[in-house]
């Protein structure tokens, strides 16, 4: 699985918060508004199904937890994903902890493809540096350190904190700098929002007379179109940045549905 393959399957997953964003010069600006964002945050979970050229390929959830002194953020893939012209097995997991101030303190990625597995991590010390390890094996590792001139966001928190910071206005900019785990360095691009839309979302499922999961009930979902500087990915999200639909050019669709229909049916492929 090459590198671009790679990008795809975080960009797919996380897309959402990998709209990459313009560096805000102003950080005390941003500081204000992500802790005000941390204070509407809501525990919750998500889950989604992943399409390729209409094929289901695999599933993903998203989860927020909120603890007395900490928010947790967690992102996991599990299915097949396009590597030239075949589709080979990939398992992924993003896992970020912040400050109940919305300030990022430490994040991890582990992707196993086709047997290989490959884990990197980072984590915030004193608000102004960033230090990423590579793990290039059981027995050896190697550091890169970077200088923080504002706060860092993971991505899948970014939208959370974009959506909750303000009313979802369209054509609303906002700026922050993000930690892009394919490079493992932080980047800075801008996020706007775009129109809004409805969307009919499996909220529930329940087993049929032969024993396969059906939709059990659908709700309808506001959701707003982000944009950034990613080319070719359409990203929705609800008025608290989560995830609803997703796509690229390429041919892959990321889908909110019901638990069991996402992972149980992957199971039984």
């Amino acid at each position: 699985m090459n590198r671009k393959a790679v990008a795809g399957v975080v960009i797919l997953l996380w897309v959402a918060g990998f709209l990459w964003m313009l560096r805000r010069n102003s950080g005390g600006d941003v500081n204000r508004r992500l802790t005000e964002a941390a204070l509407h945050v809501q525990p919750a979970s998500f889950y989604y199904t992943l399409f390729y050229r209409g094929n289901r390929i695999g599933a993903a959830s998203s989860a927020i937890d909120t603890l007395p002194a900490a928010l947790v953020a967690e992102e996991f893939y599990t299915g097949s994903f396009p590597s030239g012209d075949c589709l080979i097995p990939v398992t992924a997991r993003l896992r970020s902890g912040l400050t109940r101030a919305f300030r990022l303190t430490n994040i991890s990625l582990e992707m196993a493809r086709s047997g290989i597995v490959s884990k990197s991590s980072a984590f915030v010390q004193a608000d102004t540096t960033l230090i990423v390890t590579d793990r290039v094996s059981a027995d050896s590792a190697a550091s890169h350190i970077f200088a923080l001139h504002s706060a860092l966001l993971a991505p899948a928190l970014v939208p959370v904190a974009f959506m909750l910071g303000e009313d979802a206005k369209v054509g609303r900019r906002e700026r922050f700098v993000v930690f892009n785990p394919v490079d493992r360095k932080p980047e800075a691009h801008e996020f706007r929002i775009g129109r809004d839309s409805l969307f009919t979302v499996v909220d529930s499922a329940s087993h049929s007379a032969d024993s396969s999961w059906r939709t059990a009930h659908s709700d309808t979902v506001r959701a707003w179109l982000i944009g950034g500087e990613t080319a070719g990915v359409t990203a929705w999200v609800d008025r608290e940045g989560r995830i609803v639909e997703a796509s690229t050019a390429g041919g892959l669709l990321l889908r909110r549905t019901a638990y069991e229909l996402a992972f149980e049916r992957a199971r039984r492929k």
